[in-house]
């Protein structure tokens, strides 16, 4: 028998949602309908007792066709298996189900063949005469079969058979409805021959109209009804599908028998309207079917109640422990929105099997109920998805510093959101307010109607974004798309090992500094800049007093060190290492402050005092905080912004300006690569005078080779789309030394390139990028 089979005999094709979770958490469900009262979630065993009823009592003296329609995914396997299961189980209804699967067979030619041998098969076990037993083998049986078959077989389902055969002309399919093809062995040539001249002879030339007058008179006056399950019509090449229709219509509508169609109407009626050419596919089928019956929806709450429970039982099976009270109403109120999108039970198992193959690898790294968001978003409405992961990215490295947006970008990808996201309802999940809380960057500008992306957010905002791991965290985001953290980030282990180190020693905790400093990052700078960001937006109000007071001390005695590096070098629109430490430094003094006053003191005591860095504590360190008060500039801060106290600012200036005087200091100086802004600042230091720093670099350029070195620490940095470049500018050098003095001395030393030929070099390199204005 081709593609058909009886539903007592064997089991229905599945392929609707499951409803009931494996033992095992991490399992996918395999997307099967339900077999059995016991699994059913949404009432569809009540719904099948109905329907089996209406069925059997239906007259169908003349046939009929029952479609039962529904979405993908809606559940019209699973009540069409409770529905089988119904008829089956009423003994006394003298009612035969039927399932017929066209998606098994290959040639739609064959359709007409399979079909009715499957209803001839039901007929043959009513009328109560089987066919001789199987031969062991198809020599020892091939000849006795071909002479027997058309006697012994029962004459309704014999004359079933031949009908089938006639309307379907294919000689395999005939062969093997006529027991002459053994499955697994096949047909020698001479017997497929003496086969085809039987067959052909069972198909000869009568008249097809008149078979199917004497089939259908002999079914009506059978005592008997059979019901034929076609599950997944929608599903079958729209060909094949139309030709199903075609010979439920006019080929096989014999009396007593009863077609169940299940499909999509709408994509049936395009499959229609595609392969017949007819306006209106829903209105053809209107000509075939007489009942419909559509498969109710279930309630949205009820979706998102079997969703909700899915995935905290998945977080609590995972993680061995409950959610806390915050993480577990995040998880409620994402699926309590994002929820209401869910339509089918298999938009719910999609959803859960889609974070289950997802969560575990990546737990201890992303924030549960983000994860749970993004996944019914990409299930749910995959465009916004797709949206996202191009969003993130991009964000990731402007939030940092590291990019900045053209305005044909930040155009194009909101252009596009708009066009996804075209609600403004503000508690609609078609408007841009249903990104808020989980995409930052994004705001709704009513004033002037459009949408701006990328846009600032408060530093407190972005710490919580890291620390809880959430989907818009620049360093988290990708674990929510691709199992991995961003090329350009930490791991939360990585970063915990580098914090490890400064509680176990400040030595190796500022070689490890070091080493961060001289690593470039794919996306600019050093991983030491980036280990900064990550940081400043840990808890460190959490951390101890000791811990707070390594970290600022080591910062302290190598950030010349690290501002020797190229890749210390002040990205474009994002501010430089020196001052983000510096901020960081401070921000920990503060806590710490909190924390333990005599620690404090100490701590600061020792940065001032001890601090390696001179050029770092003098140009960003203690000038930064002179500045908050006023003492240097026009643009003093709010007193609750102050790190230092006025007493200890004053201190602090104090304690830089006698350490300058050593001459253990005044050495350092000469090796710190922007040392113009370092002796801008030095005279900020002492009131603006600029006595000390002139003395100093009389001092230091006494010799060819120290005046050389010195001017090219002296250079500036210019960024352009054409490059970088560093000028050595009259504005830079002319307040310490005579300019004039400068140039000429430049010129002498190029021109005696036979006594030192590199020193002559630098002096021509040196005159060639003089910047005389700006």
């Amino acid at each position: 028998m081709i593609g058909a089979h009886c539903a007592k005999s064997q089991a229905h094709h599945q392929k609707e949602p499951g409803w009931v979770m494996e033992d095992n958490h991490r399992t996918l469900d395999a997307d099967r309908a339900i077999r059995s009262s016991g699994d059913d979630r949404f009432g569809f065993t009540d719904i099948a007792k109905k329907l089996a009823l209406s069925v059997v009592s239906a007259s169908a003296r003349q046939g009929m066709v029952i479609t039962v329609e529904g979405k993908w995914g809606s559940g019209k396997s699973s009540l069409v298996n409770l529905l089988k299961q119904e008829i089956d189980d009423d003994t006394s209804n003298n009612t035969t189900v039927v399932s017929f699967s066209p998606w098994l067979i290959g040639d739609q030619d064959d359709l007409v063949v399979a079909l009715v041998s499957a209803i001839a098969d039901a007929c043959e076990k009513i009328e109560g005469e089987q066919l001789a037993p199987e031969p062991k083998t198809w020599r020892d049986g091939f000849r006795q079969r071909a002479s027997d078959a058309k006697d012994k077989a029962p004459k309704l389902a014999y004359e079933l058979r031949s009908f089938g055969v006639a309307a379907g002309r294919k000689i395999a399919p005939i062969l093997s409805l006529a027991g002459l093809f053994v499955l697994g062995v096949g047909m020698a040539g001479g017997a497929i021959e003496k086969g085809a001249d039987l067959l052909e002879t069972w198909a000869s030339d009568e008249n097809l109209d008149e078979r199917k007058a004497s089939l259908s008179s002999q079914l009506a006056k059978l005592p008997h009804r059979f019901v034929v399950l076609i599950d997944d019509l929608d599903r079958l090449e729209p060909a094949q599908a139309v030709e199903v229709i075609r010979l439920v219509r006019s080929v096989a509508d014999f009396p007593n028998v009863i077609y169940i169609l299940c499909h999509d109407k709408g994509i049936l009626a395009h499959a229609i309207e595609n392969v017949l050419r007819v306006a209106d596919g829903a209105a053809y089928l209107q000509k075939i079917i007489q009942v419909s019956f559509n498969i109710p929806r279930p309630e949205s709450f009820d979706l998102r109640q079997w969703l909700q429970e899915e995935l905290i039982s998945l977080y609590e099976k995972e993680t061995g422990h409950q959610q806390d009270r915050n993480t577990l109403d995040d998880l409620l109120a994402a699926v309590g929105t994002v929820g209401i999108l869910l339509q089918t039970p298999r938009d719910v198992k999609m959803v859960v099997n889609s974070i289950k193959f997802h969560f575990p690898p990546v737990k201890d790294d992303i924030y549960y109920p983000d994860l749970c968001w993004l996944h019914m978003r990409k299930i749910l409405h995959p465009e916004l998805y797709e949206w996202i992961e191009t969003y993130l990215p991009d964000w990731a490295l402007i939030s940092q510093g590291y990019a900045r947006p053209t305005s044909d970008e930040s155009k194009g990808l909101a252009d596009q959101l708009a066009r996804i996201l075209d609600r403004e309802d503000v508690d609609s999940l078609r408007s841009i307010w249903s990104l808020i809380g989980y995409i930052p960057g994004v705001e709704r500008n009513l004033q002037n109607n459009r949408t701006d992306l990328f846009r600032e957010i408060p530093n407190s905002e972005m710490q919580n974004l890291e620390r809880q791991r959430r989907l818009g965290s620049p360093s988290h985001y990708r674990f929510y798309f691709a199992f991995a953290s961003p090329r350009t980030s930490f791991t939360e282990s990585e970063l915990n090992y580098i914090i490890d180190i400064a509680d176990s020693s400040i030595n190796d905790f500022e070689d490890e500094i070091v080493r961060l400093s001289e690593k470039s990052r794919a996306t600019g700078g050093s991983w030491f800049d980036y280990f900064i960001d990550r940081v400043n937006h840990q808890t460190i109000q959490e951390w101890d007093g000791k811990r707070l007071s390594i970290f600022s001390q080591a910062i302290a005695n190598v950030m010349d060190i690290v501002a020797e590096s190229e890749l210390s070098a002040r990205t474009f629109g994002r501010l430089s290492v020196a001052y983000r430490a510096s901020e960081l430094v401070y921000r920990m003094l503060k806590i710490l402050r909190d924390k333990d006053t005599a620690l404090f003191t100490e701590t600061l005591k020792k940065i001032l005092e001890d601090g390696s860095s001179i050029g770092w504590l003098a140009e960003e360190f203690v000038s930064s905080e002179m500045r908050r008060h006023g003492k240097i500039g026009d643009r003093p801060k709010p007193e609750n912004e102050w790190s230092l106290t006025d007493a200890e600012v004053e201190s602090a200036r104090t304690i830089i300006l006698l350490r300058l005087q050593k001459p253990e200091e005044r050495e350092k100086l000469a090796q710190i690569t922007d040392l113009a802004s370092t002796l801008f600042r030095w005279r900020e230091l002492d009131q603006g005078s600029f006595e000390e720093p002139q003395k100093w670099f009389a001092e230091q350029i006494k010799s060819d080779q120290n005046f050389i070195s010195l001017l090219n620490k002296m250079r500036g940095r210019v960024s352009s789309t054409e490059g970088t470049f560093f000028p050595l500018a009259r504005r830079d050098v002319s307040p310490f030394t005579d300019w004039e003095d400068v140039k000429s001395r430049l010129h002498k030393i190029a021109g005696n390139s036979v006594v030192d030929p590199a020193l002559s070099t630098q002096a021509k390199d040196l005159l060639a990028d003089i910047q005389e204005r700006g």
